[in-house]
């Protein structure tokens, strides 16, 4: 059944898994023990073997990942049926030239093994629609591989690559392209000649420039370049105006030009641990923003452009130099998790208590004298950090965030706990490490849905904590 609900398929079998990550579900017939992938589009059964023994003439599909064979298996080449083959994390060490004798190969996935090279011959194999060749010891991208006609997945993330090929031009209907992890240093301006594109990821390798030929992915979705050495945001990056998701991290960029704002289509913009000391209020403009991180800069303040993004679910800004929250914050009020550890906080806007939706807050490692009445507020908060702060004490009205499953009181000032806390019916885990507290509220006996509580460093003697530990044995203690 398709997404609007019509049968595509006629349901006839006496097991099902879940669809794979080829799209493919495993699924056991009614008539016969044999376990068969189905297509979710069509309904095409293909014969399953997940052990060499038992493939057969009618064997389409092999998976023998996971299986310690150090060679490539003989037997699968005399199988010239066969159309997906997963060899993943086998201990191969080389792919022989007659591989070329499995024409009729569709998916081909040799990835967690320890090949240096891929036979040019890999080529022949004219029907490859995906090929992965993933965290191996591979060098360089031969040649021959370009010539796939209909190529559209490659993989080759986690190798040791430094060079991408102008051939590379050649692969007309890759949609997805992933590059990670490698020694890659420059990309070539072929890359704008990948027009079918959706998908790039060449984060972790030493790129320093993109060039503008990136602009011509016009199709291109999610881009993925964190963890390079930019230093400069790419200008052909503000071409693509369909790109959805963005990462940028660690990339040592000093600035983000105002023209992010033709990015209009952006849900997913990644920007933290570089060296940003201010955003354009043009990034306003992004109002299909759900997701933004702009965490580990040096930002000391945020533009109030950013409180229109009316779509975050996500923000993360832990880790600048920010010392006040606009109260305009309130504007955000789909907003699931905010981030603002490790900042300059001395307070928080009370109006924060609006933000309904919040299930996770994180204020730790700032200059916090005590809880905002606000937080007191969030009714459906799930996590509540307050670390590594100036607290002294906890408001009564914690009781009120009933759904509060973690909570991080570390390193503080406190010198005791309410009672009400015990009203807390869902807390799993209390950390109150490194604070003044000599003495344990009787309520707390009570919490027998508490499983672990962090008391290490806190004057309480030792005989105490002895007794505390024999009344709650449900509990795990950390006492050092």
């Amino acid at each position: 059944m398709n997404k609007s609900g019509i049968l595509v398929i006629d349901y006839k079998y006496k097991e099902d898994l879940d669809f794979d990550r080829y799209g493919l579900a495993k699924v056991k017939t009614i008539k016969e023990d044999k376990i068969y992938l189905l297509v979710d589009t069509t309904g095409k059964e293909y014969l399953l073997s997940k052990d060499l023994k038992e493939i057969t003439s009618e064997t389409t599909v092999v998976d023998l990942s996971s299986q310690k064979l150090t060679k490539f298996p003989a037997k699968i080449l005399e199988n010239p049926q066969l159309e997906i083959l997963d060899l993943t994390n086998c201990g191969i060490t080389k792919t022989p030239a007659e591989i070329t004798k499995l024409t009729k190969l569709t998916i081909l996935n040799i990835s967690h093994n320890n090949l240096t090279n891929i036979p040019k011959e890999i080529s022949k194999l004219t029907k490859l629609k995906e090929l992965n060749f993933n965290s191996n010891q591979l060098t360089s991208i031969p040649k021959g591989i370009t010539q796939f006609p209909k190529l559209e997945i490659l993989n080759l993330e986690y190798n040791s690559i430094t060079k991408i090929p102008q051939e590379i031009s050649q692969f007309t209907q890759l949609t997805e392209l992933n590059l990670s992890s490698n020694n890659i240093s420059e990309v070539l301006q072929e890359i704008g000649d990948l027009t079918q594109l959706i998908k790039l990821n060449l984060s972790y390798n030493e790129i320093t420039n993109m060039p503008q030929e990136i602009g011509k992915l016009s199709k291109l979705s999610e881009l993925d370049l964190s963890y390079n050495e930019l230093e400069i945001f790419p200008e052909g990056i503000l071409k693509l105006t369909q790109l959805k998701e963005l990462s940028l991290d660690q990339t040592y960029l000093q600035a983000i030009p105002k023209e992010i704002e033709n990015l209009s289509n952006l849900t997913w913009l990644t920007l933290s641990e570089n060296l940003l000391s201010n955003i354009p209020k043009e990034i306003g403009q992004l109002s299909l923003l759900t997701y933004l991180d702009l965490s580990e800069n040096e930002l000391s303040n945020i533009p109030k452009e950013i409180w229109n993004l009316s779509s975050l679910i996500h923000l993360k800004l832990g880790y600048n130099k920010l010392s006040n929250i606009s109260k305009e914050i309130t504007k955000l009020t789909k907003l699931y998790d905010l981030d603002l550890a490790n900042n300059q906080l001395t307070t928080i806007p009370n109006e924060i208590g609006s933000l309904s939706r919040l299930s996770s807050l994180n204020l730790s490692s700032n200059q916090l004298t005590n809880i905002p009445k606000g937080v007191m507020q969030l009714t459906k908060l799930y996590i509540l950090k307050l670390a590594d702060n100036k607290l002294t004490h906890i408001p009564t009205e914690i009781e009120n965030l009933s759904k509060l499953y973690k909570l991080n009181l570390r390193s503080n000032e406190l010198t005791s706990i309410p009672p009400t806390i015990r009203n807390l019916n869902n807390l799993r885990e209390l950390k109150l490490t490194k604070n003044q507290i000599s003495t344990i509220p009787l309520e707390i006996l009570d919490m027998k849905q508490l499983k672990k509580l962090f008391l290490a460093q806190n004057p309480i003697p030792k005989e105490k904590r002895s007794q505390i530990t024999q009344k709650m044995p449900w509990c795990t203690f950390v006492w050092e």
